[in-house]
C-alpha cells in the first residue's frame, strides 16, 4: 500500500497554474507553546517506513499533445529536484484527466476554439530506513517541504505523509491482539450458567492506517463478531 495522492481537480480550471505547499498536520505553530496532539484509537502503533509527497500537475494548451508534454516536463523536474535530496526515492504517477475548455482566448475565434486542460496526480515516495532517528526523519521531511516550495509553475504539493509500506505484515499481530481482547471480554462478561463464545464473524477487512507523527503510525483492523451463549 503506497501513499494517497492529491485528488485531481476539475480539469476545467479557470485560474493560472501555481506552486504551493499545503502544510496539513505538519504546519509549524504560529506562536511558541507546546502543541496539542490528537488522541488516536488504534490496534497498534508502529514506526513509519515510507515517506510520500503527493502532488498534482495542471497544464493548459490549445494542443492536447503539448499539454501532456508540459505535464511530463513538470513531473521530470519534480523527480529531479526530489531525488537530489532522497536518492533512493521514486516518482510514481497515479492518474490523469484531460478535458476541453472554452473561453480563454481574446478574439471570438480563440474563444470558440477549445483549449485542453490537463490534471495529473502522483507522489514522490522514499523508503525510511529503520536506522534513522527522530531528527534524521525530521530533516528529511523538512528538506522535501523546502524543495516543494521552490518556484515551479503548474504543480501543487500536499503535506508529506508518513506511512507503512506493507501494513499486511502486521496482520498476524493485529489479529492475535483482537482475539485476545475478545476472549478476555467474553470471560469477564459470561457467567457460570451462561458461557459465551464468538459467532457469526465476518472476514476481517483492510488494515487502516493513520499517521500520528514522524515517529508513529496507527494501524487498525476491524473485525465484526457476535458474543452468544454457547449452545
Amino acid at each position: 500500500m503506497g501513499c494517497a495522492t492529491a485528488p485531481p481537480a476539475d480539469p476545467n480550471y479557470p485560474s493560472a497554474p501555481s506552486s504551493s505547499y499545503s502544510g496539513g498536520s505538519y504546519s509549524a505553530p504560529s506562536s511558541p507553546g507546546v502543541p496539542s496532539h490528537e488522541t488516536v484509537s488504534a490496534g497498534i502503533v508502529v514506526r513509519p517506513d515510507l515517506l510520500c509527497v503527493p502532488f498534482a500537475i495542471r497544464t493548459l494548451d490549445a494542443d492536447p499533445d503539448k499539454a501532456v508534454a508540459a505535464a511530463q516536463s513538470v513531473a521530470n523536474a519534480v523527480a529531479q529536484r526530489f531525488t537530489a535530496i532522497a536518492g533512493g526515492g521514486t516518482l510514481r504517477m497515479r492518474g490523469i484527466a484531460v478535458a476541453p475548455t472554452y473561453g480563454h482566448g481574446k478574439s471570438k475565434e480563440e474563444k470558440e476554439a477549445p483549449s485542453y486542460a490537463l490534471v495529473a496526480d502522483g507522489a514522490f515516495e522514499v523508503a525510511i530506513p529503520a536506522t534513522l532517528d527522530f531528527w534524521a526523519r525530521t530533516k528529511l521531511v523538512a528538506a522535501l517541504v523546502g524543495a516543494s516550495k521552490k518556484e515551479g509553475a503548474g504543480v501543487v504539493f500536499e503535506a508529506p505523509q508518513l506511512r507503512v509500506a506493507d501494513p499486511e505484515s502486521h496482520r498476524p499481530r493485529l489479529t492475535k491482539q483482537w482475539v485476545e481482547r475478545a476472549r478476555a471480554f467474553g470471560d469477564a462478561a459470561q457467567s457460570p450458567t451462561a458461557p459465551l463464545a464468538l459467532s457469526e464473524c465476518t472476514t476481517p477487512g483492510e488494515i487502516m492506517q493513520k499517521s500520528i507523527s514522524t515517529e508513529e503510525v496507527a494501524l487498525t483492523l476491524t473485525v465484526a463478531c457476535k458474543l452468544d451463549v454457547k449452545r
